[in-house]
C-alpha cells in the first residue's frame, strides 16, 4: 500500500482499480443493506463509478473498513456521493477522518454531502469547509 497519510494503525489512500476485490468483499458483507453497489447491474455501475470518481479508502491494520466516493466539479466543489463504513468500524470516526482528507486535498473546494449530513451526525461540519445540499 502506498497511504496518503497514517495515524495509529489507521491508513487512508487513493482507490485504484487493484483495490475492486476487497471493495466489494466489504460491500458484499453489508449484506442487503448495500446490495444496491454490488448485486446484478449494480455491480458494473459501481466498478465504472469507482474508478471515475476520487475515492479514499480507509484501513485499520490492513484491513478495509470504509470508503468515500466523491467527484469534482472542477474547482466549484466536491460532491460526496458515497460515504461507506463497514458495520464493524462504526462509531470510531472513520467517515469524519475521510471527510478530512478529502478537504485537505481540496482546501479550496466546498465538500457538498447533501443527504449524507443527515445520515451521519458525527460529522462536525464546523471542521470541515461544508455546505449542506438540498
Amino acid at each position: 500500500m502506498t497511504p496518503i497519510d497514517s495515524l495509529d494503525g489507521i491508513i487512508i489512500k487513493r482507490y485504484t482499480a487493484g483495490n475492486e476485490q476487497e471493495v466489494f468483499a466489504m460491500l458484499e458483507q453489508g449484506g442487503d443493506e448495500l446490495s444496491g453497489y454490488w448485486r446484478g447491474l449494480d455491480r458494473e455501475r459501481f466498478q465504472k463509478a469507482l474508478v471515475s470518481s476520487i475515492t479514499y479508502l480507509i484501513y485499520e491494520n490492513g484491513v478495509l473498513g470504509g470508503l468515500a466516493r466523491c467527484r469534482d466539479d472542477e474547482g466549484f466543489g466536491l460532491y460526496v456521493y458515497d460515504l461507506l463504513v463497514d458495520k464493524r468500524y462504526r462509531g470510531k470516526g472513520y467517515g469524519r477522518l475521510l471527510m478530512n482528507f478529502a478537504a485537505r486535498d481540496y482546501p479550496s473546494s466546498p465538500i457538498y454531502l447533501g443527504n449524507l449530513l443527515k445520515q451521519f451526525r458525527m460529522l462536525n461540519a464546523g471542521s470541515l469547509n461544508t455546505t449542506v445540499a438540498d
